[in-house]
C-alpha cells in the first residue's frame, strides 16, 4: 500500500501584510436616490374673465314681443305691396280703408276691448285691401313675402338658413313677376288696341280713298270690329246676303276665311274711287291685283261710299258683289 502523497510545498511568495484596522469597518450605505419625478396634478384651464361687449346692431333690432313682431310684419307687407298696385293712381283707396278702420275703432272705443291690438287690426285690413288691389299679378305677393323672409334671415344671422331660403324665394318671385307683368302689359295693349278699333269703326275713315284699303286690312288682320264698323245699312245686310251669312259677323268670318296670304292681302293695288255725287263715291273692289301676281284673297265687291255728318267721315252705304 502506497503512502499518501503530500502536495508539494508552495512556492515562496511575498508575505501580504494585514489590512489596517480602519479598512476593517463595514462599508458605508449607498447614498439615497433622488425621488422619482411625478407631474403635478392636472388642473382645469383658466380662462380670462369675460369682457363686456356692446350689443350688435342686429341684436338691437330683434323684437322681444309678439305684438311688435306682428306690427312690423304688417307694416313691411303694406310697404312692399304698395308699389305693385294694378292702378297706382288709386293708392288712396286701400290706405284710406286702413286709416278709416283705425279711426272707427277708436271712435267706437273698441281699442280698449282689443287690448292694444286695434292698430294691428287696421293694418290687417290695409294689407287685405292691398292684396285685392294687386290681384292682376299675384307674384307681387310672393315677392313681398320673399323680401320679408330675407329681412328675417338678416335679423337671425349667423343662422343663414332663413336668409338662403329667402334669397331663393326672391329669385323665383322676381322671374314669375316679370313673366306675369309682360302678360298683363300685352293684354292691356290688346284692350287698348281694341278700344281704338271701336272708336275708329264708329268714326269711319277721314278720306274716301281709305275706305276700301281699310276693309282689306281688317280682313287680313282679323279685325271684325273695324270691318263691320265701316258698314252702314243697307250695306250691312247686302254683304251678309252676298256671303250667305245671317249678320255682319258671319259675313266677316266667311270673307276672312278665303284670305290665303294675310301678310300680302292688304297690299293690293286698289283703284281710286269715282265720285258719283256731292257726297257719294263708288270704289270697284272687283279689280284688285297684288304685286306677286297671285290672288292673296277674295275680290271684295263694288262699294258705295257716303259721307256722314257731323263727323265728316266716310263709310260704306251700299254693296254689290262681283
Amino acid at each position: 500500500m502506497e503512502p499518501p502523497r503530500t502536495p508539494p510545498n508552495p512556492p515562496n511568495l511575498p508575505a501580504v501584510p494585514d489590512p489596517p484596522p480602519e479598512s476593517r469597518r463595514s462599508p458605508a450605505p449607498p447614498a439615497p436616490l433622488p425621488p422619482r419625478y411625478e407631474p403635478p396634478p392636472q388642473q382645469p384651464p383658466r380662462y380670462p374673465p369675460p369682457q363686456h361687449r356692446p350689443p350688435s346692431p342686429w341684436a338691437r333690432l330683434r323684437l322681444r314681443s309678439r305684438r311688435g313682431a306682428v306690427g312690423l310684419g304688417l307694416a313691411a307687407a303694406a310697404l312692399l305691396l304698395l308699389p305693385f298696385l294694378d292702378d297706382p293712381g288709386r293708392w288712396w283707396a286701400p290706405v284710406g280703408l286702413g286709416l278709416g278702420t283705425l279711426v272707427l275703432l277708436h271712435l267706437l272705443r273698441l281699442d280698449r276691448l282689443l287690448r292694444g291690438w286695434a292698430p294691428h287690426l287696421a293694418g290687417l285690413v290695409l294689407v287685405v285691401a292691398l292684396v285685392q288691389a294687386t290681384r292682376e299679378n299675384p307674384w307681387a305677393w310672393a315677392f313681398a313675402a320673399s323680401i320679408a323672409v330675407v329681412v328675417a334671415g338678416l335679423l337671425r344671422l349667423p343662422r343663414w338658413q332663413v336668409l338662403a331660403a329667402g334669397g331663393v324665394l326672391l329669385v323665383v318671385s322676381v322671374v314669375g313677376y316679370s313673366f306675369r307683368a309682360a302678360e298683363v302689359a300685352q293684354r292691356q295693349d290688346q284692350i287698348a288696341a281694341q278700344a281704338g278699333q271701336v272708336a275708329k269703326s264708329g268714326q269711319g275713315e277721314r278720306n274716301p280713298n281709305r275706305v276700301l284699303p281699310a276693309l282689306l286690312e281688317a280682313l287680313a288682320e282679323k279685325q271684325q270690329v273695324v270691318f263691320c264698323g265701316l258698314l252702314r245699312s243697307p250695306a250691312t245686310e247686302q254683304v251678309a246676303a252676298a256671303t250667305g251669312a245671317p249678320d255682319c259677323a258671319g259675313a266677316f268670318a266667311a270673307l276672312s276665311a278665303r284670305v290665303t296670304a294675310p301678310s300680302g292681302y292688304a297690299d293690293a293695288v286698289v283703284p281710286a274711287p269715282v265720285q258719283r255725287g256731292e257726297r257719294s263715291w263708288t270704289a270697284d273692289g272687283c279689280r284688285l291685283s297684288w304685286p306677286g301676281g297671285e290672288d292673296a284673297g277674295p275680290q271684295l265687291g263694288r262699294l258705295q261710299i257716303g259721307e256722314t255728318s257731323p263727323m265728316r267721315s266716310y263709310v260704306v252705304t251700299g254693296y254689290q258683289p262681283c
